[in-house]
């Protein structure tokens, strides 16, 4: 656990949660570093130098085998491969959620820890999160910045965009395991999967009934009112 406090490298300026963290990092400095000819970031390794070369020339070579979408880096190319497989492989010790990124763990993480540092200077809301802080001010000023190139419509944020987008493309990049079916969010196949498992987690408590999904179990409840 952090008390809110950063220790940051003199060198680059990086920011660290632990002075420990910080000790480790010096060490990069020290070492041979690689340095790129055209943004002069500096690489431990030259195979990492290489593979960051391809940044500046835009040659994607990385292509993803399920959909054929291309990459500048491995890493992003690897990140992608778990929409596909529904992969989550960084799991919170608490709760058990999973996540694709180590980062996006270490954020959550903060929700069981309690601290909220980033508060809204208009009405006080608190999150654990800058970004969260960032899109919620949003919500004050009106904005909504990310514009769908197709059709003109305006998102707050760019995963719904990019959610939106695949109205207009036609994609369903997450597959079904058990029957090739397709989906455009993790969230719906996550409920279908459930159709292979007959696992019914959403009861109905007027009849007892089960479903799969809460939307399943809405539907339903407007029959009891009838």
């Amino acid at each position: 656990h952090t008390n809110g406090q950063s220790y940051e490298c003199e060198i680059c300026f990086k920011t660290f949660t632990q002075a420990r963290y910080l000790k480790q990092h010096r060490r990069t400095h020290t070492r041979q570093r690689y340095e790129c000819k055209n943004c002069g970031k500096p690489f431990l390794r030259i195979g990492y130098l290489e593979q960051h070369a391809h940044c500046h020339t835009g040659e994607k070579r990385y292509e993803c085998k399920v959909c054929g979408k291309k990459f500048k880096d491995f890493s992003n190319h690897k990140r992608h491969l778990y929409i596909h497989t529904g992969e989550r492989p960084f799991e919170c010790h608490v709760c058990g959620k999973g996540f694709t990124q180590v980062f996006n763990l270490k954020q959550h993480l903060l929700i069981h820890s309690g601290l909220r540092p980033h508060e809204c200077e208009i009405c006080g809301k608190s999150f654990t999160q800058f970004h969260s802080l960032r899109l919620h001010s949003l919500i004050h000023t009106g904005e909504r910045p990310h514009e769908c190139n197709v059709c003109g419509m305006h998102f707050r944020v760019a995963r719904s965009l990019k959610r939106h987008s695949l109205v207009h493309t036609g994609e369903q990049p997450y597959k079904c395991k058990n029957c090739g079916k397709g989906f455009t969010q993790y969230s719906i196949l996550k409920t279908h999967s459930l159709i292979h498992t007959r696992v019914r987690p959403h009861k109905c408590e007027v009849c007892g009934k089960d479903f799969t999904g809460t939307r399943s179990l809405n539907r339903h409840l407007l029959t009891h009112r009838t």
